[in-house]
């Protein structure tokens, strides 16, 4: 019979054994450190001020626009009311960019805290991060106000200021006493020319929204100069109009035989084509519009 392994080695076998164990437990302990140490890093944004100080000076506005996309964007979702803008150029020894200060109202029915939450989530998707957030407040009306100090990396790009509105009650009982009547400008079919008359449009002091048609000649030129110029931007998207084909409603339409796949890809060309947009409304559409399914 063979004999069996000597006390000696089977001791030293599991000396072997524990060791390989220490070290497998070791290993994927340090992997877990890197890891959750990179979505950290990530995370609060100082990933990203790191690699901007390896860069050097730099024009951030590159980096500014996709912030303010996200901000824009997520002020939409949220229904935040009378936005305002502020725009300030600004520069230290490394970089240059545009600072922007925001102002709104947060509906009545979400909370300030509901609110933070979402845009510092759209703003870590966009790259940035929070650098500080506080509540400020109750007001005389029992109102509180959000501000958010938002950047990338250790600069601070966006300055969000956002106070509660009036419950719904409230609300309705001051509107005869203290409401004025508002207006929203909203002008479009932009896109088809650039020329002084639609540039000087975009200079008005006043807070309009400018509708752009995609693919344009000059759809992307006239997205960025109003946006540069501070005004809210959407998308013009051409739908089907009665007394089609006679009546063309131009490249990229929304069409009442479209299947909802076609349709769902005509809808992101056309908001993708359209930089800074933060919304849509329909070009001609009297058909389309009038269909139930394909809206």
């Amino acid at each position: 019979m063979p004999r069996g392994r000597s006390r000696k080695a089977r001791d030293a076998a599991r000396a072997r054994t524990f060791s390989l164990i220490r070290i497998a437990a070791v290993t994927i302990a340090a992997a877990l450190v890197l890891i959750l140490g990179g979505y950290e890093l990530i995370s609060s944004g100082k990933l990203g001020s790191f690699v901007t100080k390896l860069r050097g000076p730099g024009d951030l506005t590159g980096i500014v626009t996709e912030l303010e996309r996200a901000i824009d964007g997520e002020l939409v979702k949220l229904g935040v009311s009378g936005v305002t803008s502020e725009r300030e150029d600004r520069k230290n020894g490394r970089y240059t960019w545009t600072h922007v200060e925001k102002n709104g109202r947060i509906p009545y029915d979400i909370s300030i805290y509901e609110c933070n939450l979402a845009i510092t989530r759209a703003v870590r998707r966009a790259g940035g991060r929070v650098i500080r957030g506080a509540d400020e407040g109750p007001d005389y009306r029992e109102l509180r106000t959000l501000v958010m100090w938002i950047g990338y990396g250790d600069i601070e790009t966006h300055r969000l200021t956002l106070k509660e509105s009036a419950g719904a009650d409230e609300r309705d009982g001051l509107a005869g006493a203290t409401s004025s009547p508002r207006i929203a400008i909203v002008i479009d079919d932009f896109g088809h020319s650039g020329s002084e008359t639609v540039m000087g449009i975009m200079n008005l002091d006043f807070p309009i929204t400018i509708s752009v048609l995609p693919l344009c000649p000059h759809t992307t030129d006239i997205a960025h100069a109003a946006h540069r110029a501070g005004k809210e931007v959407i998308v013009h998207i051409p739908m089907e109009p009665r007394g089609y084909p006679e009546v063309d409603p131009g490249e990229g339409a929304l069409m009442n035989d479209h299947t909802r796949e076609q349709l769902v890809r005509r809808i992101d060309a056309a908001l993708d084509d359209v930089p800074h947009a933060v919304g849509a409304n329909n070009h001609m559409g009297s058909a389309f519009t009038a269909q139930h399914i394909p809206m």
